[in-house]
């Protein structure tokens, strides 16, 4: 890729998930700003699914929720990603996750203003005023995600696997690999703040009474997010005798690929699989992936064509441990065969 696009990759980049999420939501602020004299003290600020209000609060928290949720959720997504794609990190992942900024930016802005607008003279909340304004929000989110795709260049980049030589080990020898794989702390952040932000809705859901099951289901949600949390904060990576093993700190979920499965070994950096600039687990047919960081991880092909792949550091030498293990099995079955 030359120096000219990588540059335009990493201004648009810039641009979709930064300046134009700054703007939207410094529009949002000034009209809040000028509607905020003429609205009632307090606003409804929660609604069960019938759309009546059940928590109101204070008019001026608007502006609190704009200024940390529009500019906050980009600001992660963007400096969360930003000095990876200028060492040269590319895939979609980073372009989805400026679409990603730039949809949320629109859609909570959007929402947050128009509530707060039609409050301005009001002297009650009837059950239809809470939908429109989420039904816009979402409508113009969308549309703006697509803008911020389209207005970033493709810039998948596609890196060779490399492979590893087998570590020397004599045919008593023991050896183990252990290191440890954690999330980055934005990704912590956005988790964490997604399940509080859930949390604190269902809890004003269960206060004023909801009857609609609104509250049980945003509870259901936060707790999802709590355990997807605790599940894939931190993974234990350890290459042994039993082979490649990959667990969460919880011990669930918990990956291993035993040495007899293993067809090829192979060092892989995280970009050529198009997952830089993400995290999480992906489980797709024949393909298992644990992206923790935007680094290079071991690649597993087993002989049945399955990949599993996982970042963590010194991937190279648990790759080679690994490799050498495998060909211990493989000598270790061919010699039974002969038997």
């Amino acid at each position: 890729m030359s120096s000219e696009r990588s540059d335009r990759v990493v201004q648009r980049f810039a641009l979709v998930t930064l300046v134009l999420p700054a703007a939207v939501t410094t529009v949002g602020l000034l009209v809040q700003l000028a509607a905020l004299p003429y609205a009632p003290a307090r606003i409804p600020l929660y609604w069960v699914g019938s759309g009546a209000p059940t928590g109101w609060g204070p008019s001026w928290l608007s502006l609190v929720l704009t200024v940390v949720l529009g500019f906050g959720l980009p600001a992660v997504f963007g400096l969360s990603s930003l000095p990876s794609l200028r060492r040269g990190d590319r895939g979609p992942g980073f372009r989805l996750f400026g679409a990603q900024a730039l949809g949320i930016s629109v859609l909570l802005t959007i929402v947050v203003t128009s509530l707060l607008l039609r409050s301005v003279g009001a002297t009650s909340f009837d059950q239809s005023r809470a939908w429109p304004p989420v039904i816009a929000g979402l409508a113009a989110g969308v549309a703006a995600a697509l803008v911020g795709w389209f207005l970033q260049p493709r810039s998948t980049r596609l890196e060779p696997a490399r492979g590893v030589n087998p570590l020397e080990l004599a045919s008593s020898e023991r050896a183990a690999w252990l290191h440890t794989a954690s999330l980055p702390v934005p990704a912590v952040a956005v988790i964490t703040a997604a399940a509080t932000i859930v949390a604190l809705r269902a809890g004003f859901g269960w206060a004023g009474g909801d009857r609609d099951g609104i509250a049980a289901i945003l509870t259901a949600v936060s707790l999802l997010l709590i355990a997807l949390l605790v599940t894939t904060v931190v993974f234990h990576v350890r290459v042994d005798a039993r082979g490649l093993s990959v667990r969460s700190m919880l011990g669930v979920p918990h990956f291993r690929v035993a040495p007899q499965e293993v067809g090829s070994v192979a060092v892989v950096d995280a970009r050529s699989l198009g997952v830089a600039g993400s995290w999480g687990i992906r489980v797709l047919p024949g393909r298992v992936t644990i992206v923790m960081r935007s680094t290079s991880g071991i690649q597993v092909t087993r002989r049945d064509g399955r990949m599993f792949f996982v970042t963590v550091d010194d991937a190279a030498t648990g790759a080679a441990l690994l490799e050498a293990l495998a060909a211990r099995a493989e000598d270790a079955g061919g010699q039974q065969t002969l038997q």
